[in-house]
């Protein structure tokens, strides 16, 4: 079941970049460029010179310090057909929300002062949130869900479901292209 969990996490753990801002920023801040690639998951193309990716993020409107994993829980919170197939689906949320090391037990503060609405489908159901998660709140949920799941797996056992999910995640990346794009 704890496998089964991983692998449903693992599969919408980046839905937070369907944000067309993110994947104008995947795209050096060019929103036209960003529709013709088609939705990337990592791009090739992002600078890697700290002033040309603030420059592509500040042109994208992404928000400073956003984080597509908390976007990606609130996806997956509105999709009840999704989490109908969680054995626990407190995990499932958790780890899709910390794979990038927060969540542990707080969201960080992210200001997206023009929120937009951002949408995913998944086997024929079809979800539509605000960026403004509001996950960083301490009545959003997330404190909570890891204080839970830390008394039911462990300091240890929690960590390393984390850890399972975030190798794996780093595995799928080294892995090549599909039809030479960095698809999600």
């Amino acid at each position: 079941e704890m496998t089964e969990d991983l692998a449903l996490a693992g599969r919408i753990h980046d839905w937070g970049k369907a944000d067309k801002r993110f994947q104008a920023w995947l795209a050096g801040g060019d929103p036209l460029r960003a529709r013709r690639l088609g939705l990337l998951a990592k791009s090739a193309r992002i600078p890697e010179e700290a002033a040309l990716l603030e420059n592509a993020r500040r042109l994208s409107r992404y928000p400073k310090g956003g984080r597509h994993e908390l976007l990606s829980v609130r996806l997956a919170e509105s999709m009840m057909p999704l989490l109908a197939k969680a054995h626990d689906r407190d995990l499932v949320l958790h780890l899709v929300g910390s794979h990038h090391g927060h969540g542990r037990p707080f969201a960080p503060v992210v200001f997206d002062d023009r929120p937009i609405t951002v949408e995913v489908d998944w086997d024929g159901a079809r979800a539509e949130v605000s960026s403004a998660t509001g996950l960083e709140k301490l009545d959003g949920g997330v404190a909570d869900r890891f204080w839970r799941l830390t008394r039911k797996y462990g300091w240890w056992g929690l960590a390393y479901l984390e850890t399972c999910l975030r190798l794996a995640d780093h595995r799928a990346s080294e892995k090549p292209t599909v039809r030479g794009k960095e698809e999600l």
